[in-house]
């Protein structure tokens, strides 16, 4: 598979192709030729009325190792598959997060998520209780997390979400992602566009979104014994 180098090709203040980047000639876009699908890209979209066309070429984009964008039901997150190793390095880098910091994964199920985490009965009924929701659960890990994916970690954590577009993307894409927000590390939270700071490839843009005092509530679960990691809008009597 030849590597091609390009220089900045302009369609638009929101479609670019970043100079000199090796890309695979696997990952070119039909739209234009050259236009390259892991060049960033933003598409608005209406979370009422999901445009499957959009969703697909997001969907793509993950699948050809690139960065998405999307709305969550607490601020902008990133998506990259966590079965590709080289996307989440390109991740880690580009957020400028440290290699040992676990990211949590985004699934679309309950019996997703069972593949993925050993689940006690206190957290099966706090996932039956609260998902989908801004609710992210710690469990021990199953071996059909990659190696690779928080390799110093034995659980990981798991969310179920309703936002509209991110459940299309889910469905689209045919499986689990990264679930993290749309920012450089350190930086401010992001609920609309222009907040977003870190570089991602692809951006579905479903407008401005509700501003949240705080994130969503991560809780470890370790058998019946559940230890809060951070307090967010989500608060549980437990």
């Amino acid at each position: 598979m030849g590597i091609f180098n390009f220089a900045i090709l302009q369609f638009s203040n929101k479609r670019r192709i970043r100079l000199n980047q090796q890309i695979p000639k696997s990952f070119w876009c039909y739209r234009f030729g050259a236009y390259n699908v892991l060049a960033m890209k933003t598409l608005v979209i209406d979370s009422r009325k999901i445009d499957c066309d959009i969703i697909e070429e997001a969907a793509e984009v993950l699948r050809s190792g690139g960065i998405v964008a999307h709305p969550t039901d607490t601020c902008y997150g990133l998506a990259v598959d966590i079965f590709n190793e080289e996307a989440l390095k390109n991740f880690y880098e580009r957020k400028g997060m440290d290699f040992d910091k676990p990211v949590s994964v985004l699934v679309r199920s309950l019996e997703e998520a069972e593949q993925y985490g050993v689940f006690s009965e206190l957290a099966l009924r706090l996932a039956k209780e609260f998902w989908p929701g801004p609710l992210t659960l710690v469990v021990p890990r199953t071996a059909a997390v990659p190696s690779f994916l928080n390799p110093k970690q034995s659980d990981v954590g798991l969310r179920v979400i309703s936002e509209p577009v991110t459940v299309a993307l889910l469905n689209a894409f045919g499986g689990p992602v990264t679930t993290t927000s749309a920012n450089a590390h350190g930086e401010s939270t992001p609920y609309s566009l222009p907040e977003i700071s870190m570089k991602s490839d692809f951006i579905l843009d479903a407008g401005d979104l509700k501003r949240s005092e705080k994130p969503s509530t991560v809780i470890r679960i370790e058998g019946d014994h559940a230890t809060v990691i951070r307090q967010g809008n989500l608060f549980l009597d437990i």
